[in-house]
């Protein structure tokens, strides 16, 4: 059967509401008439137009609301963010005038929730998507009856999608092998060396590689050592870090410990247990084990917390120049990412604008360190850039981002929407995350060259080859130039604290270096 006949078949069955006129024609006859968008109504709460909030599809990440996302209309793109040109880079942001190409990319795939509640990617290629398309349809009659406002007045809250169970399968569980030690059995350093790692880890660490929000993560490390506190003195089991739901959380703790032995002066650190020396990696290689172990404890529930462990554990071992292991590191982290669809926008996912920002802050941590393994090794790439469409973070530091949100939600702006507006560019510029978008601009450059001079299929002696070649060459050459004129001078010659001059040599040092 042709593909054209099976997409008449097919669309039908599909919310196609959102799609743009110009980008799809149907014959009046294809669209049963119980599938026509009713005219729209008013939200009682808030006098948006639309329909009243129902139990959304999940498509891509994106929650649809018979056809309107619970919004007015397309989201608009976010701007002030530099975008990488060339056919060969990615698109950092989603930044295009033409709403139809973004539906059409949002339709590659969809975000479905495990039966633990987290998402996950399935791709347009794999049959799992149609069918979780014919599965949100054979519900759609219950979706498509307004709910009844609540009532206090308040906006009915959407219920949450179900978990897809063809895909994930719940009576599939792992950890039948007892020889794993439980969480709770995990030891920590003393009380005051671990305030000593996680202070040195934020302040020496944290600019270069931002795979954390830090307040959210002091907060929970704070409701952890409280838990262990309390446990301590009534000799019980501490109630937060004994799970293995919680086993996740803890690697990262011990990760963060790993990564951050290295700044601190403490004799403590400089032998490890059996009294091996400094240079065998003293006591931060013994929390790099802890948190190996701690991750396949909690393995069986693929979490962000697996990603931000292993980029912090491979950088580890990149600090002791393990870069092989380092690499095989980062390729975990570039599965699990790919897996729990980082690389793909979050703008449509319901969720706070926070836990949108970690969510491109960690993708583009991995993105980065996979180029810079991958060009120190002369090893391949683990990410195509053609597969991401995540948007860059904004460029403003963790402190300042609650402020910046509540600030924007302040001036009337829809929690609902996605694009906030940009911070000033005078404190773009001076953020440590504007350093963070620069560095990962040329990483991109990074991977260019990667893909064309060192390619292998790229390897040809003949005249049009070579000239083809010494194009490319110049053609980055221009690249790596303009990327360096448009480094903020804070990184480059007017650096104000210690952070900024680290990350300005990293920046510099990045630049000048190979490939």
């Amino acid at each position: 059967m042709r593909l054209e006949a099976v997409l008449t078949q097919v669309a039908p069955q599909l919310n196609l509401a959102n799609l743009p006129a110009e980008s799809i024609t149907l014959p009046p006859q294809q669209l049963p008439q119980q599938q026509q968008v009713p005219p729209p109504q008013t939200f009682p709460s808030t006098g948006m137009p639309g329909q009243y909030p129902t139990a959304p599809t999940y498509v891509n990440g994106t929650a649809t609301h018979n056809g309107t996302n619970g919004i007015p209309g397309p989201l608009p793109p976010r701007t002030g963010l530099p975008s990488t040109q060339g056919s060969n880079g990615p698109r950092p942001r989603i930044d295009r005038g033409d709403t139809s190409d973004e539906f059409v990319a949002e339709q590659m795939g969809t975000l479905a929730l495990d039966d633990h509640g987290h998402l996950r990617w399935i791709g347009g290629s794999s049959t799992m998507s149609l069918i979780e398309a014919f599965r949100n349809f054979s519900s759609s009659e219950d979706r498509d009856a307004p709910s009844p406002p609540s009532t206090n007045g308040a906006t009915p809250t959407p219920n949450p999608p179900s978990a897809n169970l063809l895909y994930f399968p719940s009576s599939l569980r792992f950890g039948k092998v007892r020889a794993l030690p439980g969480p709770e059995e995990v030891e920590y350093p003393p009380w005051d060396l671990a305030e000593k790692l996680i202070d040195a880890y934020f302040e020496k660490f944290h600019h270069t590689m931002p795979v954390l929000d830090s307040i959210s993560f002091r907060k929970k490390y704070q409701r952890l050592m409280d838990a262990r506190r309390q446990a301590e003195e009534k000799g019980e089991t501490p109630v937060f870090g004994s799970s293995k739901s919680d086993a996740g959380f803890v690697s990262v703790v011990f990760a963060v410990y790993a990564v951050a032995a290295r700044f601190v002066d403490d004799e403590r650190l400089k032998t490890d247990e059996e009294g091996e020396v400094e240079e065998t990696g003293g006591m931060g290689m013994v929390y790099y084990e802890r948190a190996m172990i701690l991750y396949y404890i909690g393995a069986t529930a693929t979490q962000l917390a697996h990603v931000q462990s292993f980029v912090l554990l491979s950088s580890f071992l990149a600090s002791l120049n393990c870069l092989p292991q380092a690499w095989l590191l980062c390729g975990q982290a570039v599965r699990i990412a790919q897996d729990l669809g980082l690389h793909r926008t979050p703008r449509h996912l319901l969720m706070s604008h926070l836990n949108k920002e970690t969510r491109r802050k960690v993708w583009w941590c991995v993105y980065g360190l996979d180029r810079m393994l991958a060009g120190a090794l002369g090893r391949p790439l683990g990410t195509e850039d053609s597969d991401c469409d995540v948007e860059l973070p904004l460029p403003i530091d963790d402190v300042d981002l609650p402020t910046h949100f509540q600030t924007v939600m302040e001036m009337g702006a829809s929690p609902s929407l996605r694009d906030l507006p940009e911070p000033s560019i005078e404190l773009s510029n001076k953020s440590l995350m504007a350093g963070f978008n620069a560095l990962t601009e040329l990483y991109v450059i990074v991977g260019k060259v990667l893909r064309t001079v060192y390619a292998v299929d790229a390897v040809e002696l003949c005249k049009e080859a070579v000239e083809r070649t010494q194009a490319q060459v110049a053609s980055l050459d221009k690249e790596l130039t303009d990327w360096c004129e448009r480094l903020p001078a804070t990184f480059k010659s007017d650096p104000k604290s210690p952070q900024q001059i680290s990350l300005g040599a990293l920046l510099l040092r990045s630049h000048h270096a190979p490939p």
